[in-house]
């Protein structure tokens, strides 16, 4: 999201002057902590409201001038401001509002330019969802090894693997289901009832997908509509 200095001339200039500013700034409020180390503890140099600013002691005003623009946590240092600073610190402030101007002028050129082709550009982004997904479920289907099964009345899936299970790379138990009116499924816990249920399930809406399935050859399959 960030906008390259590269945008426009003006932005490029701009940007320039605010990092020349800010290292006139900088070394200013570095040659003053040299010169009274004792009222600068961390020699911290930070932003305030937009404001170069120093962490000093509450005694500062002994050894210099400035604006107190906030206090620390604990109450024993303040972020002031010096006044040697105060017109570096409006023409810093003058550059960011005028960068910001320049980035909301070629944004909203850009999506001027956009908006020109934005149809064409809907109906591209849709060709490519579709072409992606197609891509996707292709790859899937070769991955599981697919086949593509008869389309029936009822549902005969031999060999059925969970399509999970197998894509994971862990051992899967295949099973055959054939389902005509209802279907009962029995056996003790961890005996794979659940799986078998959810292969089904699973199958039958890959299928409607547009997946190859992993089932062996013979198989048959419904399509549902509800």
């Amino acid at each position: 999201g960030y906008i390259l200095d590269s945008a426009s001339e003006k932005l490029s200039s701009i940007r320039m002057e605010i990092k020349s500013t800010s290292k006139r700034i900088r070394e200013k409020l570095e040659s003053l902590m040299a010169k009274e180390e004792e009222l600068f503890p961390g020699r911290i140099i930070t932003v305030r409201s937009g404001r170069y600013v120093v962490l000093t002691m509450p005694n500062f005003s002994q050894k210099f001038k400035g604006i107190v623009h906030d206090r620390s946590s604990t109450g024993h240092t303040l972020y002031v401001e010096p006044y040697f600073l105060v017109e570096d610190n409006n023409r810093l402030r003058k550059l960011r509002i005028a960068e910001k101007k320049e980035i909301e002028r070629i944004l909203s050129s850009l999506s001027l330019e956009i908006s020109l082709q934005a149809e064409k550009i809907e109906s591209a982004f849709k060709t490519l969802v579709e072409i992606d997904k197609c891509f996707a479920i292709a790859g899937v289907s070769l991955k599981l090894k697919g086949t593509f099964p008869e389309i029936s009345d009822r549902i005969n899936l031999l060999n059925a693997r969970h399509p999970l299970i197998q894509i994971s790379g862990r051992k899967v138990v295949p099973v055959d289901v054939k389902l005509e009116k209802g279907l009962v499924i029995t056996g003790p816990n961890t005996g794979g009832k659940t799986v078998t249920l959810k292969t089904v399930g699973l199958l039958v809406l890959m299928f409607q997908s547009g997946f190859l399935i992993p089932v062996s050859d013979g198989s048959s399959i419904r399509i549902f509509k509800r």
